[in-house]
């Protein structure tokens, strides 16, 4: 009954990939099949918006060290989990995890305790392993550049002495050519199925 809104619920729906459309684009496709198509657009155009942009896995793709960093209050969200996979997927090794905004939860040890057991438990399922877990509060700076004191029972890192603990890889000098892909150009008109792979190449 609303074919201008089953066009866009379709649109948003067409640039996820299967795994996205399983998880993040589910409310969306749930509204369409049952003819909510107006809803469907606005829940799919959401789930979209979610989504790392190509700018940023293009960015994670030349990383050799990653923080993800989690909501204290919040706990572990679905963006938490999609970031791990982000990860796991490119290979990054060197990762740590900040427990953000403890302030919010009055630097509650057992808060903390509680996200690291549980995001461990994920990260190992998909074969990443964190080097540390840091509680951090961005407003207060504890634990950033150096503890305040609001959580010594924590004791361990702060954010920049992590960073000073992970290690620089070795120059790819010996390995196979290998281009940041930036776009992809396709042509489709009479059964044209050639791609203009584009990126940038630099000498150095």
């Amino acid at each position: 009954g609303d074919p201008a809104g089953a066009r866009a619920a379709a649109a948003e729906l067409a640039k996820a990939t299967p795994d996205e459309a399983s998880s993040a684009y589910l409310p969306g496709r749930a509204a369409l099949l049952e003819g909510r198509a107006s809803e469907a657009a606005g829940a799919l155009r959401k789930a979209a918006e979610s989504l790392p942009r190509p700018s940023v896995l293009i960015a994670l793709a030349r990383a050799e060290a990653a923080l993800l960093v989690t909501d204290a209050q919040e706990g572990i969200q679905e963006n938490t989990r999609r970031h791990g996979y982000m990860l796991s997927m490119l290979g990054i090794r060197q990762v740590a995890v900040l427990v953000n905004k403890m302030d919010l939860v009055d630097y509650d040890e057992a808060t903390f305790r509680k996200i690291e057991t549980d995001y461990t438990k994920f990260l190992t399922e998909i074969n990443v392993t964190a080097a540390a877990f840091l509680p951090v509060s961005g407003v207060s700076g504890e634990n950033v550049a150096q503890a305040n004191g609001a959580m010594p029972r924590f004791g361990g890192h702060n954010v920049l002495s992590l960073l000073d603990e992970f290690a620089k890889e070795p120059t790819a000098v010996d390995k196979p050519f290998r281009m940041a892909v930036q776009d992809v150009y396709k042509f489709t008109t009479m059964g044209d199925s050639r791609r203009i792979i584009a990126g940038t190449i630099d000498s150095g």
